[in-house]
């Protein structure tokens, strides 16, 4: 089954990870809100049980809560400070003291009355400590929640006295409000905060991919200026080379003709057989530039010492006219490998071209074609000054060349095309001095797609 790739564009895939972000951080802070909320719950919380313990033992000091053989209570004082208190704390509800069943006094918010039959005791606590509980109040059909705290108050000359105090659970949104507000206005101002600046990220964010697109597009524009440069020079290099020995054929055939009777129409017919090969060869360096950025097509069979021998006869004429001698060292089979031959031969011709160029005043050119453990392998070599090792690292670069009139694509096409088809090219020295290029091929190419061989 054949997966699809699904890929986003650069600027939705920012746009989607800065609304994640954005997400993740109002989460956050919507976490952090919780949490203080829950937090200034709690301390309203304890802050309402602390006041009503204060509460509880503030009526069990009063005087009334005693009592004497002499005296009755007097409620009058309890009920006026249950009122102050009431006026204190909006949420007080209810106020009672009992002894042995009996009901003794009983305030409560809703009225003000005193209410002998008030809701019934619960077991009295321990002596000392104040109990609490939860209940439910129904107030004219209206259910209250209030929070209870019950205290025994003993004393020594009558039966102990049980005083409870009832505070609506509704205190602890009174105390809990202002913490509240606060911490929802915080989470607003923060939650606007982080909203702006994200908005202001993602303005930032579209206007760096717009500026990048730009220069994306700048750069393709230079990057094809530069290509058609290279392509230019590239096709002047390529074509430099044949053009010359195709005038020299020119040139000599001229000279043939004009013998008159005494010309040798074969050999008028061999340099004109290599005109029309040479210009055969620049129509197919023509072709391989124009489809430069096509693929290469399939590989097919080449036979090295065929291939060989046809860049020889091509520089023929130049050699000739420099006086350099030509040494073949070619086994007595063919050596056939799978490559791409067009590539393969223009690279044996810029180094025989380089060879002829470093002997001006006539050398020794020497063409060998054995095997290495890897596959063929050919060298190149001539009698010339020779590379300098501190330049072997650089010979091979674009536009570098040491000749004033050198466009620097020779070497650098050369070993560019012995890489497409699997092949190494380097420097080694040579035997008799000068430059010697050994380049070394693969039977057959890397495997790249489906493209079959040709036979």
């Amino acid at each position: 089954m054949r997966m699809v790739r699904f890929r986003l564009p650069l600027a939705m895939l920012t746009g989607l990870l800065v609304v994640l972000v954005a997400g993740l951080a109002g989460a956050g802070l919507w976490l952090l809100r919780g949490i203080q909320r829950q937090g200034a719950y709690q301390a309203a919380a304890e802050a309402v049980l602390r006041q009503g313990e204060q509460i509880a033992a503030h009526l069990a000091a009063q005087p009334a809560m005693g009592r004497t053989d002499s005296a009755t209570p007097d409620w009058s004082e309890f009920a006026a400070l249950f009122s102050t208190l009431r006026t204190l704390e909006p949420n007080l509800e209810y106020v009672s003291v009992s002894s042995g069943g009996t009901v003794l006094f009983h305030r409560q918010a809703e009225n003000i009355a005193e209410t002998p039959d008030a809701p019934p005791p619960v077991p009295a606590p321990p002596a000392g400590d104040i109990r609490l509980s939860r209940k439910v109040m129904d107030l004219g059909g209206r259910r209250v929640p209030v929070v209870t705290f019950a205290l025994e108050v003993k004393n020594d000359e009558g039966p102990a006295k049980r005083l409870e105090v009832g505070l609506r659970r509704a205190a602890v949104e009174y105390v809990e409000g202002p913490a509240a507000l606060a911490i929802g206005r915080m989470f607003r101002v923060s939650l606007l905060t982080i909203a702006a600046s994200f908005a202001v990220c993602a303005v930032m964010v579209a206007w760096m991919m717009r500026r990048e697109a730009r220069r994306e597009e700048l750069r393709r524009r230079e990057e094809h200026l530069a290509f058609s440069g290279v392509m230019a020079n590239g096709i002047a290099h390529d074509f430099r080379n044949p053009m010359s020995s195709a005038r020299l054929d020119a040139q000599m055939l001229e000279r043939e003709v004009a013998r008159g009777g005494d010309a040798r129409p074969d050999r008028a017919a061999a340099l004109a057989g290599r005109i029309r090969g040479t210009l055969d060869r620049m129509d197919q360096i023509l072709k391989e530039f124009l489809y430069l950025s096509r693929p290469a097509g399939a590989p097919e069979a080449t036979d090295l010492v065929a291939m060989l021998d046809g860049c020889i006869e091509m520089l023929a004429g130049r050699m000739d006219r420099a006086g350099i001698t030509v040494e073949r060292q070619f086994p007595p089979e063919p050596v056939r490998i799978i490559s791409h031959e067009g590539p393969l031969r223009r690279a044996a011709a810029n180094l025989l071209n380089n060879a002829i160029q470093a002997m001006p005043d006539g050398g020794v050119l020497r063409v060998a074609l054995g095997r290495s453990n890897r596959g063929p392998q050919f060298e190149i070599s001539d009698t010339g000054p020779g590379i300098p090792h501190a330049l072997r690292g650089r010979v091979f670069d674009m536009f570098f060349t040491t000749r004033p009139e050198g466009t620097g694509l020779g070497l650098f096409l050369a070993k560019a095309a012995i890489e497409n088809c699997g092949g190494t090219i380097r420097i080694v020295d040579a035997p008799a001095g000068g430059a010697c290029f050994r380049i070394e091929l693969p039977d057959r190419p890397p495997a790249k797609g489906r493209d079959a061989v040709k036979r």
